[in-house]
């Protein structure tokens, strides 16, 4: 890379930013965490590279001198690499969102387990419950710390994070839209805790997700057709919260689902038919809600196909898209209105579990029955 192309990027950047144009410390001392993320992004492409790698240093360095004695700290650091200042890369910094959240949840009062919050250590990965890789923050571990509060939105800036486990805590709000960037979560447990209001549709942006659990929360709505966007999803529990309405038929596109737990709600109607493509689900927990009609869906699911009698008389496999035997093994559909007198026969041969007690399916001609659900 040639010295005036440098040269010339770096004015670029400078009047991108409003700053003096000069040596690198000398306008840094100009630049704070937010001007930082912006001066990421404005680096052009040819310059980006050894530009980004100098400035984050720098930029650390600056940042620390600032600080209530960060002169001693700063010389410390001199001798590391930009990589290894974990925390200080990002766009904000990762330092900056995990004080925001230590501060939005009540960590200087409440938390049981703090250590290097409260510091100026800036090795966020030496930080209780954070786990880092080549400078990025990927899991954040923080459950039953105690937790009050509420989720800062700025926790979707974390967009290298694998890894959110907050449950068994205090927190309450609502899910922020954010988490929807989070496009590397593969796990997201919120279960256990005081959150309210509904499941945020941008939720369904999280293409890598594949363990989702809110349950025993304050949620309510509508379970959101964006569930089905969710093409990694394994596991989702919802359950023991004040969800309404249908179950999605968009779930039936979780085409890797193995586990779905929805009962405690007050969920009703019929079950999807498109639960019927769900080949890898295994268990599914419906209970205590006021689903009505029968569990033809489900046939599809377990037990070895059903044999039909040919024109020719001789008895022959059927030719149906299910031609394996299903992975569902347990099925709990127990305190609803449905009509389980007659379940279909493929279903009560592949299934370990089928639990359906206290069913009492609405009369023919009776008005819907007002009230929870329950």
């Amino acid at each position: 890379m040639e010295q005036a192309q440098l040269s010339g990027a770096w004015e670029d950047v400078c009047a991108f930013l409003r700053v003096p144009f000069g040596p690198l410390l000398h306008t840094l001392s100009y630049v704070n965490g937010i001007d930082l993320a912006r001066f990421e992004t404005a680096c052009p492409p040819l310059a980006r590279t050894r530009m980004c790698e100098s400035a984050s240093k720098a930029a650390v360095l600056a940042s620390v001198r600032r600080l209530k004695g960060g002169l001693d700290l700063a010389l410390r650091l001199e001798g590391q690499s930009w990589k290894q200042l974990t925390g200080w890369i990002g766009s904000p910094p990762a330092w900056c969102v995990l004080h925001e959240l230590f501060s939005a949840t009540d960590g200087p009062g409440s938390w049981e387990w703090k250590e290097g919050w409260a510091a100026t250590d800036v090795d966020v990965s030496r930080w209780f419950g954070v786990s880092a890789r080549a400078g990025r923050v990927v899991g954040l571990n923080l459950f039953g710390n105690r937790l009050k509060g509420f989720l800062p939105e700025t926790v979707g800036s974390l967009t290298n994070l694998r890894e959110l486990v907050l449950h068994h805590n205090e927190l309450g709000g609502a899910i922020p839209a954010t988490l929807g960037k989070l496009r590397r979560l593969e796990t997201l447990d919120l279960s256990c805790n005081r959150l309210e209001g509904g499941i945020p549709d941008a939720l369904g942006g999280c293409a890598s997700l594949e363990y989702l659990n809110l349950a025993q929360n304050r949620l309510s709505g509508f379970l959101p057709p964006a569930l089905g966007r969710m093409g990694s999803l394994e596991a989702l529990h919802v359950d023991h919260n004040g969800f309404a309405g249908r179950l999605p038929r968009e779930l039936g596109d979780c085409a890797r689902l193995e586990v779905v737990n929805a009962s405690h709600c007050r969920l009703s109607g019929r079950l999807p038919a498109e639960l019927g493509r769900l080949a890898r689900l295994k268990a599914l927990f419906l209970g205590h809600n006021a689903f009505e009609g029968g569990l033809e869906a489900l046939a599809p699911l377990c037990g070895p196909p059903p044999r039909v009698t040919l024109d020719r008389g001789a008895a022959a496999l059927a030719d149906a898209p299910h031609a394996e035997a299903g992975a569902l093994k347990e099925v709990y559909v127990n305190d609803n209105r449905m009509d389980v007198g007659d379940p279909p026969p493929r279903l009560v041969a592949g299934l370990n579990v089928l639990f359906v007690v206290r069913n009492e399916p609405p009369r023919p001609g009776a008005r819907e029955a007002k009230g929870d659900g329950t």
